[in-house]
């Protein structure tokens, strides 16, 4: 049960299915459409249908279970389990096998990249933007092996919506550009030493 100031935005159908998302009035930046946790105790059919975001980055950090995905094609795809997070890059076609979202636990964000400017002065200075564009760009495959490090940026991030300051959305943007930079970094450890588990199977081994 949540008290009467938090902005935490709760639903559950029947015990199967629990949400925690930020959006629109809700949330605390415009530099992120969305941010939330799920917890699926069932499959869902049509839980995971195709989509692209245009100027939008898209993680999800899986805690238990698994996300069964494709990015840019239906016959690239990835299983992400338990320890690994995947992200799609801005305007890239990505989904679910089947578009069916399996049962288990994760966390999600959809985020923005500025540069600093007249429209956006919160934005990262040039050379900055460059380099964390440079950076999250190079990321291939998506998938990797994510560290306690950013699966905090993400807990605190959602701590600062429950219970939020004069002081949040100062303390979120922080967090914001300190999450990025750990996905970079636990892309690359990754990339030097793979997870067993990260697959980017062909369509006949992903049949059989």
């Amino acid at each position: 049960m949540t008290s009467a100031n938090s902005n935490v935005d709760w639903w559950q159908i029947s015990d199967e299915q629990h949400r925690e998302t930020y959006e629109a009035r809700t949330q605390l930046l415009p530099e992120w459409p969305i941010i939330g946790r799920f917890h699926l105790l069932q499959a869902g059919p049509g839980g995971l249908r195709s989509d692209a975001h245009p100027d939008e980055y898209e993680l999800h950090l899986v805690q238990e279970g698994c996300l069964e995905m494709w990015v840019d094609s239906p016959e690239k795809r990835y299983t992400v389990t338990g320890g690994l997070a995947i992200l799609t890059q801005p305007g890239q076609t990505h989904g679910g096998i089947h578009e069916v979202l399996n049962r288990g636990r994760w966390y999600m964000l959809r985020f923005v990249v500025r540069p600093n400017s007249k429209k956006a002065p919160t934005g990262l200075p040039t050379s900055q933007y460059e380099q964390v564009k440079s950076l999250l760009g190079a990321m291939d495959p998506p998938v990797f092996s994510f560290s306690p490090s950013l699966e905090k940026c993400f807990e605190r991030l959602l701590d600062e919506h429950r219970h939020p300051t004069v002081t949040s959305e100062l303390m979120a943007r922080s967090l914001l550009h300190e999450l990025i930079l750990w996905i970079a970094r636990d892309h690359a450890a990754s990339m030097l030493n793979p997870p067993r588990r990260l697959p980017r199977y062909s369509p006949p081994i992903q049949a059989a």
